[in-house]
């Protein structure tokens, strides 16, 4: 939670890679640096905009990240994230020019270059995050070390990890993709598109 030690929120929707570009951020700096992260609201990232703390927004494709919602919460309806997922961004347009917006394959591919745009548009000197395959693999298995010290987390913790596992994909995120298109209407699903689309153009500036 954002306090007056702060140094930088990382802040998205849930499944936008939340965990692993936090993870991600620590591992490239020199000594621990006090992040605020995870509280998914949109009030966290318009507080942090007011008091002018570097910001990272993170983006993720709307049906990308409703079907990975589902999948991690099956008792989460698909309207009620899709409406969710509306809402977090349709309240952030106001400052959303006055963050560092990252897409979700913006971060998994390169995060190393979000940090540098953050620096560049704070005036800060955090380090980059190196992002090879040696490093992919050590944030993962800090991803795994939290997910398996989560209470309640047993045999079928694939779906609950927060990184690409097959049990992610396969039949379940099919099913899951027929639901969705079966209870959004196709305005419904052009609207989350347009909104998606406002961010990631924001994310190649």
């Amino acid at each position: 939670m954002l306090g007056d030690d702060t140094a930088v929120v990382i802040e998205g929707f849930p499944r936008s890679a939340n965990t692993f570009a936090v993870n991600a951020f620590q591992l490239a700096q020199p000594s621990p640096v006090r992040v605020a992260h995870h509280l998914h609201e949109p009030a966290h990232v318009l507080a942090a905009a007011r008091r002018g703390v570097p910001t990272v927004l993170l983006v993720r494709d709307p049906e990308d990240a409703i079907v990975s919602s589902v999948l991690r919460k099956p008792a989460l309806s698909i309207r009620g994230t899709a409406d969710r997922y509306q809402r977090f961004h349709d309240s952030l347009v106001p400052v959303a020019d006055r963050l560092v917006v990252a897409d979700f394959e913006q971060v998994t591919s390169d995060f190393g270059a979000v940090i540098r745009r953050l620096n560049d548009r704070y005036g800060t000197a955090f380090s980059p995050f190196d992002h090879t395959d040696e490093n992919v693999a050590r944030c993962f298995a800090l991803i795994d070390g939290q997910s398996r010290d989560r209470p309640g987390v047993q045999g079928g913790a694939g779906r609950v990890l927060a990184r690409p596992t097959e049990a992610k994909g396969g039949e379940h995120g099919r099913r899951i993709r027929e639901r969705l298109a079966e209870t959004l209407s196709e305005h419904e699903r052009q609207r989350l598109r347009e909104t998606y689309a406002r961010y990631r153009t924001l994310a190649r500036t």
